[in-house]
């Protein structure tokens, strides 16, 4: 029996600012057991952060998922980072049919956003996970990524835009 962390329920109630200004994804209480298989099945997250092949599985439509639930994850916060709201209206109370036709809808992007950004964010929330953004390695190869070196950023050797005041973090 393995124990994996698959579905980390990356939100932003979970991700934490260091000192620094450096994110840190937190929460981990959310762990698959897989007996002889790579792929999860179980319903759990919170739902508006929830990769369509979860919602799938729950509908007994796909035999499982894996790590690109949370490139998903990412996706929906990113995008809620940049336009301060989500991608899809899904609430606690959405039903699973109505969630699936959000993501049948498409994902819709404000004009403002540069076509490098709408690129990161497509490839982030697409619908199929095959094709989504899945590893550093593809991240590594979106263009408006390209200008970053991205093992320096997991390094933390940039320096973050915001640094949090130290009073309010308890010191």
């Amino acid at each position: 029996m393995e124990y994996r962390n698959d579905e980390k329920d990356i939100k932003p109630d979970n991700i934490l600012l260091d000192e620094i200004g450096h994110f840190h994804i937190t929460d981990f209480n959310i762990a698959t057991v897989l007996e002889d298989s790579p792929l999860a099945t179980s319903m759990s997250g919170t739902k508006p952060y929830i990769a369509p092949e979860i919602f799938d599985c729950a509908m007994e439509l796909c035999v499982g998922y894996s790590y690109a639930v949370d490139w998903w994850s990412l996706g929906v916060v990113a995008y809620e980072m940049l336009r301060g709201t989500r991608p899809f209206d899904i609430h606690s109370n959405t039903s699973i049919q109505d969630v699936r036709i959000l993501f049948q809808m498409g994902l819709e992007c404000p004009r403002s956003w540069s076509e490098q950004m709408v690129d990161l964010i497509s490839k982030l929330l697409c619908v199929s996970p095959g094709l989504r953004v899945s590893n550093l390695v593809e991240l590594k190869q979106i263009k408006c990524l390209q200008r970053y070196d991205v093992d320096a950023v997991i390094q933390r050797l940039y320096r973050p835009p915001f640094q949090p005041p130290v009073r309010s973090l308890g010191k």
